[in-house]
């Protein structure tokens, strides 16, 4: 469990820009995001980073990028992919198009060489910590790696 005030304040500021602005009670948001109670009043509450799959839904929902949401940008500029992908789609087309393997792409991240192929045969969202080293190594952000986006930065 990682703690991130950034991402803590980020959340904070654009939940009160969505009650004022569409005119809702921030008991109704995890409703509306799709997520559950619990991930909404601990990323709210004391800053704890949901899993990949429940920021997707804050992002999609608030509208920006998850660099944007995560506090890691605060460029919030965000266009949508015209037919977004799965991560294990966009892993794949990135192993094809960087001509890697995912052996060697687990070699040279530093991890466990049998993770990628797990990820991708079980349409599984690994942890940010692997996610940040896969976007990395591909020169890409987390929304494209994810699917989010079609543009690579």
């Amino acid at each position: 469990m990682s703690i991130s005030p950034a991402f803590q304040a980020r959340l904070n500021d654009l939940i009160n820009e969505a009650v004022i602005e569409r005119h809702i009670k921030k008991s109704e948001l995890p409703k509306l995001l799709g997520i559950d109670y619990s991930s909404f009043s601990n990323a709210l509450e004391y800053g704890i980073l949901p899993t990949p799959r429940v920021a997707v839904k804050m992002a999609d929902y608030f509208g920006c990028s998850l660099g944007y949401l995560l506090g890691n940008s605060d460029d919030e500029y965000f266009v949508s992919a015209k037919t977004p992908s799965s991560f294990a789609e966009r892993i794949v087309q990135l192993c094809a198009e960087r001509q890697v393997s995912f052996a060697t792409v687990s070699r040279e991240c530093s991890f466990y060489r049998g993770y990628l192929a797990r990820w991708v045969k079980q349409q599984y969202t690994p942890s940010w910590e692997y996610l940040e080293l896969l976007a990395d190594y591909f020169h890409v952000s987390l929304d494209y790696l994810l699917g989010r986006t079609d543009e690579t930065n």
